[in-house]
């Protein structure tokens, strides 16, 4: 199965993303917003700026020609008239002054021209008069070259600013449509590709091809969601090869028993052999017995691990005395095989318990059953009763092949066995599974301990009975020998 290699570098969420992404563009947008506003603002400054300048050029243009009127009016009517003119028109012209220079020529000007209306009221060139007039005109032109510098200085100020704005609009429209492309490709890249993948990888996982894996790339919930569809691919490939293992040893398991029916039955069903004697007939029919036990221990594992997964584990409780489950499980095993020695230690004094003795049996029963296939070359193997505070301890132990570390966090799992196991000693790989499940619906718990090449120990711990659940002592409740 070819593995992905997963990504290292830390990554961005798709979430994180967009919003980075968005906050950018709106950051462009914004400032590009904020620089033609100010631009904008600036255009409007110096537009009022040459506006400025031009009717003050107007004003003073306007003044030269009234003081050269009044300067040469014959009648004292129409110099009257012609002097509240320029009165009004200075005051015009005051409103029009834009900076300090102008402000102090526009003094010295007002001043000639007043002092000229006041030397010639009623007309006539008088030396005093004709200085005055003479110095008025002259501000008043300078006035004039002041507001066409302005003006002019205005003008290039806003071909400046217009400039700019042109170059802003057009690289703020350059860097959002770049943005957009960006993000675009990004999107496609980044979020829409990954997502094919996982569809591509669906399909073909659904079409048969067990193999099919997404790479884990992108923002992190697309490599969330393909580390997930990769672990889940992975655990169903790894599901399927267990079934197939399984089914190889169930073929396996139920082939021995019955090539030993099949031997044992064919001698007797041979009519052209006669029958054995007596003791070789109980000696066949103690195999046969064992045989179809064995047979059936395994069928029951099967029905019991169905119902489980289905939910459907019936439980008879009642009260017991754990001593006599240990006793039946240790009576069934004490001569099953010539290589193992079965110890049994229990307590004096009664353990009651409130379970489904049956069931407890079969727990124990696929304890010890593993305890002996699992130490193929003999030895002892231990069964044990105690009680621990508010519990009731079995204990299993044996001197076999042992569990590896890495495998005891799995061999509860359903047709789970160690490598080693699998590839020495038959066995289908629900015992521990279905005495797990039996244990954990009444209240207990399973415990493992094991070292490679020195054996294991399996334990089971249930809640004592409390004192007025315990059970009546009956007269043929006595403690069992050891």
């Amino acid at each position: 199965m070819t593995r992905v290699p997963t990504e290292r570098r830390r990554t961005l969420s798709l979430r994180a993303s967009l919003t980075l992404a968005v906050i950018v563009l709106a950051i462009l947008a914004v400032g590009g917003a904020v620089s033609l506003v100010l631009s904008t603002t600036y255009l409007h400054r110096a537009a009022m700026s040459i506006e400025t300048s031009a009717e003050s050029i107007r004003v003073s243009e306007e003044l030269l020609l009234d003081l050269f009127a009044h300067d040469r009016a014959p009648d004292a009517v129409i110099r009257a008239s012609l002097a509240g003119t320029i009165r009004g028109r200075l005051g015009e012209a005051r409103h029009y002054v834009s900076t300090a220079r102008e402000a102090a020529v526009f003094r010295r000007t007002e001043r000639d021209v007043m002092g000229y209306l006041e030397a010639a009221p009623n007309g006539g060139a008088r030396p005093v008069a004709g200085a005055q007039l003479a110095r008025a005109s002259a501000g008043l032109e300078e006035l004039v070259r002041l507001n066409v510098a302005q003006a002019r200085a205005s003008r290039r100020a806003a071909a400046g600013w217009d400039h700019f704005a042109n170059i802003l609009g057009t690289a703020v429209a350059i860097i959002l449509v770049g943005g957009v492309i960006v993000i675009a490709w990004w999107l496609r890249s980044s979020a829409f590709e990954p997502v094919f993948k996982v569809s591509d990888a669906l399909r073909l996982f659904a079409s048969g091809d067990r193999s099919a894996r997404v790479p884990e790339k992108g923002p992190s919930e697309l490599r969330s969601m393909a580390r997930l569809f990769n672990e889940m691919a992975g655990a169903i490939e790894r599901q399927r090869q267990r079934q197939l293992e399984f089914l190889a040893a169930v073929a396996h398991d139920l082939r021995n028993p019955l090539s030993a029916l099949g031997v044992s039955t064919a001698v007797l069903a041979d009519p052209a052999t006669p029958l054995p004697s007596e003791a070789r007939l109980r000696q066949t029919a103690g195999l046969i017995q064992r045989q179809v036990r064995r047979l059936d221990r395994m069928v029951g594992d099967l029905l019991d691990a169905a119902s489980i997964e289905a939910g459907r584990l019936d439980l008879r409780l009642g009260d017991h005395d754990a001593r006599f489950i240990v006793r039946a499980v240790f009576d069934l095993f004490e001569s099953a095989s010539p290589l193992h020695q079965l110890d049994l230690e229990i307590p004096d004094a009664a353990v009651p318990l409130r379970c489904d003795g049956a069931r407890i049996e079969q727990a124990l029963t696929n304890l010890v059953s593993n305890a002996i296939k699992y130490s193929p070359t003999g030895g002892k193997v231990t069964i044990d009763l105690a009680e621990e505070g508010e519990d009731a301890v079995f204990s299993v132990a044996d001197r076999g092949i042992g569990i590896p570390p890495e495998e005891l966090p799995h061999i509860f799992e359903p047709f789970r066995r160690a490598a080693a196991a699998r590839e020495a000693i038959a066995g289908v790989g629900l015992g521990l599974s279905v005495a797990r499940q039996i244990v954990e619906a009444h209240g207990g718990r399973i415990e493992v301990e094991s070292q490679v090449g020195k054996g294991s120990t399996f334990r089971i711990r249930l809640p004592l009975a409390r004192a007025a659940e315990r059970p009546v002592p009956h007269a043929e409740a006595r403690t069992p020998a050891p």
